[in-house]
């Protein structure tokens, strides 16, 4: 109960910070947003280090209820300061629970949720604040080059990273990780509808990961 309880502890302090430097105009639009969740998300791929399964979903759905109260009552401003619509934000929310219960492998969820909050973060904040002399159009959706290339330099990283905490791999699981990996997840990333990336990208990764 203790490490659940530090664990909101040190979600709402993100959130806190993340609104303090939204307040004074350091970062704002969409920026502030994804900011927010790359430092909670990625706080969130280490619960399963020091909690067990049953207490990071515990942690999770009490995160979920704060989220949506958040929302509801819009009580941190910095997390909605945005033009456009998304359902992303409830959708990863529950993507990252279900993740918890069907308990895959630590490093499984943990790249799960990384590609989910640090990968696709990144690639939004540098997209949206360089890349607009890169945008293009796809399935509808307005991308950036920069953007797009910044999602797949993210996923090498994280995926780089779960195979040295797995020395153990063969050369041919090695190379699903290292190289099919982050080419499949900036594909589907690419052509999702707005929000569902959040469904479709976590679900190949792990998929990949299962049969690799």
């Amino acid at each position: 109960m203790f490490e659940i309880l530090i664990s909101l502890i040190g979600i709402g302090l993100l959130l806190v910070i993340n609104q303090y430097v939204w307040s004074r105009k350091i970062v704002r639009g969409e920026a502030s947003r994804k900011l927010a969740h790359i430092s909670i998300g990625t706080f969130i791929a280490t619960w399963p280090i020091y909690m067990s399964w049953g207490e990071v979903r515990v942690a999770l759905a009490i995160g979920l209820v704060g989220a949506v109260a958040v929302r509801y009552f819009y009580i941190f401003p910095s997390l909605f300061d945005i033009k456009r619509s998304s359902i992303g934000d409830v959708v990863a929310p529950l993507v990252i629970i279900l993740a918890a219960v069907i308990e895959p492998t630590k490093t499984i969820f943990a790249v799960t949720v990384l590609h989910i909050a640090f990968a696709d973060g990144m690639a939004a904040v540098i997209g949206s604040r360089f890349g607009q002399k890169t945008a293009y159009n796809i399935a509808k959706q307005r991308k950036t080059l920069l953007g797009t290339a910044t999602f797949y330099v993210s996923s090498v990283m994280i995926m780089t990273m779960a195979a040295i905490f797995r020395p153990t791999l063969d050369i041919g699981t090695m190379l699903v990780y290292i190289a099919a990996i982050p080419v499949v997840a900036t594909f589907v990333e690419n052509v999702s509808p707005r929000g569902l990336d959040n469904v479709t990208v976590p679900a190949v990764v792990i998929a990949l990961l299962l049969v690799a």
